[in-house]
């Protein structure tokens, strides 16, 4: 799928690989009664898809076709994705991302609380 963004700061979409709640995790916890395995949250690093950040209120592009496929075909549990900075890249075009920043679900501009669009 062709990136629709204007930016050149590369990011990931993970598979997230354990349970969690949204409103009592945290980079230490998954919940207020359970720990991740993993501090940041658990997730896998063989299931992602690359994207490029875009501006606030723009659109970011992944093919997590692969990963819905295993969820629907009950091959993998959906407990979610995870969005975070690529930390290594061979893209040539590729910008840390010292800058860019995501609103929550919560957020009070509606305009920049992220949101899903599947095209199939």
């Amino acid at each position: 799928m062709a990136s629709q963004c204007e930016g050149t700061k590369i990011c990931t979409l993970s598979v997230i690989t354990s349970d969690w709640i949204s409103k009592e995790c945290s980079w230490i916890n998954a919940s207020n009664t359970k720990p991740w395995i993993n501090r940041g949250g658990d997730f896998s690093r063989q299931d992602q898809s690359l994207g490029f950040a875009a501006k606030d209120g723009g659109i970011e592009n992944y093919d997590i076709t692969i990963s819905v496929n295993a969820f629907l075909n009950g091959n993998k549990t959906n407990y979610g994705f995870l969005l975070e900075p690529a930390a290594n890249t061979s893209e040539a075009n590729y910008n840390p991302m010292i800058d860019h920043q995501y609103y929550s679900s919560e957020y009070p501009d509606i305009r920049l609380r992220p949101a899903l669009i599947l095209e199939y």
